[in-house]
């Protein structure tokens, strides 16, 4: 990973360059500024606790999940962010970002693979439904090439939004070069992985988005190594629609994972009905390998959310998992949980 490295701190030097061809009053303003954002971060958390049950067999499986983060300067010509996954004793995310103008942003560091729309959706704005299938699978969270990076990788990309309206840009762009080896796992070649993300906004309303991956993975075996590179592609289409208290999902995802060629459509809606209660309706079905009749997966579902205040909320999700495999039969999962989130500033 040297040559990325190399860029990341060439990237990190530059707010230093550039406050050096400035005048000096104009540098001791920008410092000041700075100093000041960054002696008072954004700390955020998200904590989750989930307990799902198997009708059909009984079993309870319970779930954690704490993710602290903090960003220093966030919004400005510099930012930073950390963030660690409490419960899991891990790196999260960890980048610097420079904006040279206000459309531009150039990071480096650990941070989201931009090819999949729901992939990229924080966390907290998914209390209502979960993580689909193909995303799931495709998406580097149970990754069929092996690796649960949680859809991070170390690299370097470019972000832009174009053509302003009152509070949105009809159309950004971001696209990154990555190491390929995913999240906590050293680059062990010099092949790496490219991902980006296309968002056309005609109205307020209505948001269509593109994405690919192209590159390459390497097997993770049992005594912790990593295989040689094989082949892994990631193309999705999908869109989003707000309007007042409705709300709608529609993602389709294609992978090929080595040989394997997999695919997937996710899609979700539902209302608010206030500010305290929203119902959700979800169907997604995942089909493993195109070229076999019985890996399809189908789960249909059903969620309800209430949310006390600004930072505790309730789930409540009964799905039904349909297989086209006649072997298997089907399951009925109710699951519960109970979500955390704060932000402040210090």
């Amino acid at each position: 990973m040297g040559k990325i490295s190399t860029l990341i701190l060439l990237l990190t030097a530059i707010p230093s360059i550039m406050a050096v061809a400035q005048d000096g009053e104009s540098s001791e303003k920008n410092f000041r500024g700075e100093l000041s954002n960054f002696l008072h971060p954004r700390v955020s958390n998200l904590s989750s606790i989930y307990v799902t049950k198997d009708l059909e067999s009984g079993d309870l499986v319970p779930r954690t999940l704490s993710i602290g983060m903090i960003s220093f300067n966030k919004g400005g010509m510099l930012e930073f962010n950390a963030g660690y996954y409490l419960t899991r004793n891990c790196l999260y995310e960890l980048d610097v970002a420079l904006r040279p103008a206000p459309n531009i942003k150039l990071k480096a560091g650990i941070q989201k693979l931009p090819n999949l729309m729901e992939a990229n959706t924080n966390l907290a704005l998914h209390p209502f439904i979960g993580f689909s299938q193909q995303v799931s699978y495709l998406g580097a969270y149970r990754d069929l090439s092996g690796m649960n990076s949680r859809g991070r990788d170390c690299g370097i990309s470019i972000e832009g939004s174009f053509f302003p309206r009152d509070n949105f840009s009809a159309i950004k762009l971001i696209a990154g070069l990555y190491n390929g080896a995913g999240l906590q796992f050293a680059d062990i070649d010099d092949k790496k992985d490219f991902a980006g993300r296309f968002q056309f906004q005609p109205s307020q309303e209505l948001v269509l988005v593109a994405g690919a991956l192209v590159g390459h993975y390497s097997p993770l075996h049992e005594d912790g190594t990593l295989g040689p590179p094989l082949v892994k592609q990631r193309f999705s289409a999908g869109l989003q629609y707000d309007r007042k208290r409705l709300f709608y999902r529609l993602e389709c995802i294609y992978g090929l994972t080595d040989r394997l060629r997999s695919a997937g459509l996710s899609s979700y809606g539902g209302m608010t009905l206030n500010e305290a209660n929203t119902i959700a309706l979800k169907l997604d079905a995942f089909k493993r390998d195109l070229g076999d009749k019985a890996s399809v997966t189908t789960l249909a579902g059903v969620a309800c959310v209430h949310r006390f205040g600004q930072v505790v909320s309730v789930r409540g999700q009964y799905e039904h998992q349909f297989n086209s495999d006649p072997v298997l039969a089907g399951r009925d999962i109710l699951s519960l949980s109970i979500m955390l989130s704060f932000s402040a500033q210090l």
